[in-house]
C-alpha cells in the first residue's frame, strides 16, 4: 500500500493532468505529465510538466502521529516559438503557471490525504538568451499527518 506522501504526490500529478483548455485552462500540456524518472524524462514535446517529491519534515506528535510539511517540485518546460507567438518569453511561462497553480488548488486536501497545500515559490530556469528550453519551477507546500506507526494511514 502506497504511504500518504505517495498518495498526495500521486493527486497532484492527476491534478495537473486536467490541464487542457477544453477544462477552461489557457493551455495544453502536450508533452504530458510526468513524474520523477532515474533514467530520465522527456521533453522533445512541450510543454510538458514534471511533478517530484522535494522534501519533506516531520514532527512527533500529538498523539502518536507525525505532522508532516511535504514539499513537491513541479517544473515546466515549454518553449518560445516567436514564430507563432509573438512579444517576450515570460509571458508564455507565466501562462503554463498559472494553469498550474490554478489546477493544484482546486483541491487543497489533495484528495483527502492533506489537511492544507499552498504554491509556496515560482522560479524561473534557462532564462538566458539561445537556451532551447525554459519554464519554471513552482514549489507546492502540504501540510498532512499519518499514524505514528503506519505511514500509509493519514490522520
Amino acid at each position: 500500500m502506497p504511504s500518504v506522501r505517495e498518495n498526495i504526490i500521486a493527486n497532484v500529478a492527476t491534478a495537473l493532468g486536467n490541464i487542457s483548455t477544453a477544462n477552461g485552462y489557457g493551455n495544453d500540456i502536450t508533452g504530458g505529465i510526468q513524474r520523477f524518472l532515474q533514467t530520465g524524462l522527456t521533453v522533445a514535446s512541450v510543454p510538458t510538466i514534471v511533478v517530484q517529491f522535494d522534501n519533506e519534515d516531520k514532527s512527533l506528535g500529538p498523539v502518536e502521529q507525525y505532522t508532516c510539511t511535504l514539499t513537491i517540485g513541479i517544473s515546466v518546460w515549454c518553449v518560445h516559438d516567436t514564430a507563432s507567438i509573438s512579444g517576450y518569453t515570460w509571458p508564455v511561462i507565466d501562462s503554463i503557471v498559472t494553469d498550474v497553480e490554478k489546477a493544484v488548488m482546486v483541491d487543497t486536501t489533495r484528495g483527502g490525504y492533506a489537511h492544507d497545500c499552498e504554491v509556496r515559490s515560482i522560479e524561473g530556469f534557462s532564462i538566458t538568451q539561445g537556451q532551447p528550453y525554459v519554464g519554471a519551477n513552482v514549489q507546492l507546500v502540504v501540510s498532512y499527518a499519518h499514524a505514528a506507526s503506519n505511514p500509509e494511514t493519514a490522520r
